[in-house]
């Protein structure tokens, strides 16, 4: 009689165990591969070009805008701002860091540099569903982005797809908008100005609010001699600089 009942145990044990499995492997298999309910993946392409690519009819979040694409990855002193201000690139997957950000140590800094995850959220930013199901998409989308392109890719597409202010996308936008040049050509100071827009375009416009704008492109700097992309004299050359802002109404139409 106890090993018929150890028997059955057994096999209720084992049915557990296989139902668990096929359920790990469905979760698996629909949150890394499947992706037919998710935004176009294919369509972030242009945003990560090899030169430099006119695409006349981008939507971000719903707005229609023109936006001439860029490679970055020969832009030291972008990239170099970029990753002082937003963060390191994350060398994680998507899901090791909700994980660690879910179960981190009490007092343990998350880590920055998800830059999959920041262009996921874009492309959800209009989403009308439940937050939890928005975060899930939005985490699934990253996942895909990741498994289709490379970093250096995904910080062009960051770069290439980034808020600048109002009817301002895109680093080469935002370099002609606000400094009358290309993107190709910026220097230390003004690419940290750049950068620094980011966090919030109006709040730290050089355009509307100067003396802020000023504040944040030298925290930037700052950081970039944190990481030793520049050295302590450079830095200090490079606050020393005027911000080289155009008047709004002199900016180059970016339309």
């Amino acid at each position: 009689m106890v090993a018929r009942i150890a028997r059955i145990g057994v096999k209720v044990l084992l049915a557990f165990a296989s139902v668990a499995l096929l359920l790990f492997a469905v979760m698996t298999y629909w949150l890394f591969f499947y992706a037919s309910d998710l935004p176009n993946i294919q369509a972030m392409s242009p945003f990560a070009p090899q030169a430099p690519t006119m695409i006349p009819d981008a939507y971000i979040c719903d707005e229609r805008t023109k936006i001439i694409a860029v490679p970055t990855s020969q832009l030291r002193d972008l990239r170099n701002a970029l990753l002082a201000a937003e963060g390191d690139v994350d060398p994680r997957n998507a899901i090791t860091r909700l994980y660690h950000d879910l179960v981190g140590e009490p007092g343990e800094g998350k880590r920055y540099g998800a830059y999959s995850l920041h262009v996921s959220r874009q492309l959800f930013c209009n989403h009308h569903g439940g937050m939890l199901r928005r975060e899930i998409s939005e985490l699934r989308t990253s996942v895909q982005l990741e498994r289709h392109f490379t970093t250096n890719q995904l910080l062009d597409i960051y770069l290439n797809r980034a808020y600048f202010g109002p009817g301002i996308y895109g680093i080469e936008g935002a370099s002609e908008h606000y400094l009358a040049k290309s993107a190709n050509g910026l220097s230390t100071p003004e690419a940290a100005l750049l950068v620094g827009l980011i966090k919030s375009p109006r709040w730290f416009s050089p355009q509307l609010n100067p003396d802020r704008a000023l504040v944040r492109r030298n925290e930037v700097i700052d950081a970039m001699a944190s990481r030793g992309c520049i050295s302590s004299e450079q830095a200090e050359q490079a606050k020393r600089a005027p911000l080289g802002a155009v008047a709004e109404d002199s900016a180059r139409p970016h339309s």
